[in-house]
């Protein structure tokens, strides 16, 4: 306790130079010394070092008040002479013990003013030297890296986001190059090689493109594939794969999409490559991937494979997704009356297309319905009907230029071609083939125009129309807002096709 009064005292002691003093005298010879805080006709209130005390004006006989440090400081300042350093320098110090920063720099510069190269007044500026003369810290931090900068320059160097490279270096980093080691690479590449180096720290190696794990390596080199935790031959396997729950399933690395079928290892592999390739040309035509859960399709191999299929999952987990089943005779499934027998609401499956046995049949099923599904999955199912599977025929029926030239001949012969706005109100995929047809192939149409017309305005419109589509903003409206009366572009469409 005495400590922390004894601070105290030794702080008043210390501040008394620079606090107001003012002196009250009393009639009974006792004088009070401090700052005087209130005066009234009856009282005045003075602050003393340790507390307020208030006295009678009858009290007392004299207040004397005494200057502060500004008012020392102007008086001090007016006795100066035009050329008194000293004088300014020692007021100068006693402004910076008074807390006065403002009059003591203003002193310090009259100094300067009188004697230029006065170290004292210099550094009571916080002024420092460089190359002999008197600068601020600011000035030569600025000119130091005005210099450095020159001898870089000088050196070759070049300046690249507010930092100096070597040429060449600023070259590869526009061009959006990484440098790992003494190589620049793009970052795909440095992706790649850090992928490499995980996978190879974990006991991975490359088979075919893709990291298998290490004891999996000489079985592959056999041919043979895993199932059920053993390793045997594709033919053996495709015998258990032909049950549908134990399917191949054929995943994307990249999430996208997951293919599961029936059918044979070699035919399953060509379709999962196909996919892969109507996925990929969607995210190109789009300007976007999709994200979250994976497109499912499914390829069932037969008639009575599906219906053993639909009758089991129908509904469930496994029923998720959309796809097709093969014969060979499709004639044999179709009424006129119910459509093909694979669409079978029923039976509480998505839906299912009849495919004939072929390779090149079942691929166009396999691209019509992963554009129909990436469409339906990037506009949030916001894209109108027609449009989705106008974007999807033009996938299945013109991405090739042979079938695309077979397409458009079957277009113009059509007897009656559907108009623009026929298709745009109900887009037929009913069981009358020819009907359904000839929506595929004008819907399909349609988009190849506008993704490949010369009609520029056209083009444009339907750019943004996409943009739209995978923003998942689109609506029933949109189409016309931006590409205009349907029949005026079907004549331009049709002329386009020259028909």
């Amino acid at each position: 306790m005495l400590r922390q009064v004894a601070l105290t005292l030794t702080i008043l002691f210390l501040t008394a130079g620079w606090l107001r003093a003012d002196v009250i005298h009393l009639k009974d010879g006792r004088k009070l010394e401090g700052e005087i805080i209130e005066e009234t006709t009856t009282h005045v209130t003075i602050k003393l070092a340790f507390g307020e005390q208030k006295i009678e004006r009858g009290k007392i006989k004299e207040i004397v008040k005494k200057a502060g440090p500004r008012e020392e400081l102007d008086e001090r300042r007016k006795a100066l002479g035009k050329k008194d350093v000293k004088g300014r320098l020692e007021l100068a110090e006693f402004a910076e013990k008074n807390r006065l920063r403002k009059e003591a720099e203003e002193l310090f510069e009259e100094v300067l003013e009188i004697e230029p190269d006065n170290e004292t007044a210099h550094e009571g500026l916080g002024h420092v030297t460089y190359r002999g003369e008197w600068v601020t810290k600011a000035e030569r931090r600025r000119l130091e890296k005005k210099a450095d900068e020159a001898k870089l320059e000088e050196s070759g160097r070049v300046k690249y986001k507010g930092r100096w490279v070597e040429a060449e270096e600023k070259e590869a980093l526009e061009k959006g190059l990484v440098k790992v080691g003494d190589e620049w690479i793009t970052p795909e590449e440095k992706k790649q090689r850090d992928e490499e180096k995980r996978m190879i720290a974990r006991g991975m190696v490359q088979y075919e493109g893709r990291w298998v794990e290490a004891e999996a390596l000489p079985h592959l080199e056999k041919g043979e594939v895993q199932v059920r935790g053993r390793w045997m031959s594709v033919e053996e396997a495709d015998k258990i794969r032909a049950h549908w729950d134990e399917a191949w399933e054929l995943d994307d690395p990249k999430g996208r999409f997951l293919l599961r079928t029936s059918r044979p290892k070699q035919e399953a592999d060509l379709l999962y490559f196909e996919l892969q390739d109507a996925i990929e040309r969607c995210e190109h035509l789009y300007g976007r991937s999709i994200e979250g859960t994976p497109i499912f399709l499914y390829v069932v191999s037969d008639l009575d494979a599906y219906r053993e299929y639909a009758d089991q999952y129908g509904g469930g987990e496994k029923s998720s997704g959309s796809g097709c089943f093969l014969i060979q005779n499709p004639e044999s499934v179709i009424n006129p009356r119910s459509g093909p027998a694979g669409w079978d609401e029923l039976r509480g499956v998505t839906y299912y297309y009849v495919s004939q046995g072929k390779p090149r049949h079942t691929i166009n099923w396999i691209h019509h319905l992963a554009a129909e599904q990436f469409t339906k999955r990037l506009s949030k199912d916001r894209a109108p009907h027609w449009f989705q599977q106008s974007f999807a025929a033009y996938l299945e029926k013109y991405r090739i230029p042979l079938e695309r030239s077979v397409a458009e001949m079957e277009l113009k012969k059509l007897g009656q071609p559907v108009s623009l706005n026929a298709l745009m109100n109900e887009f037929y995929v009913g069981p009358e083939q020819d009907q359904a047809r000839a929506n595929f192939l004008t819907g399909g149409y349609l988009v190849a125009y506008l993704l490949e017309t010369d009609h520029e305005a056209d083009r444009d419109g339907f750019r943004k129309y996409l943009d739209l589509v995978a923003k998942g903003e689109v609506d029933d409206a949109a189409f016309r807002r931006l590409l205009g009366d349907p029949d005026a572009l079907e004549q331009r469409m049709r002329e386009h096709l020259g028909q």
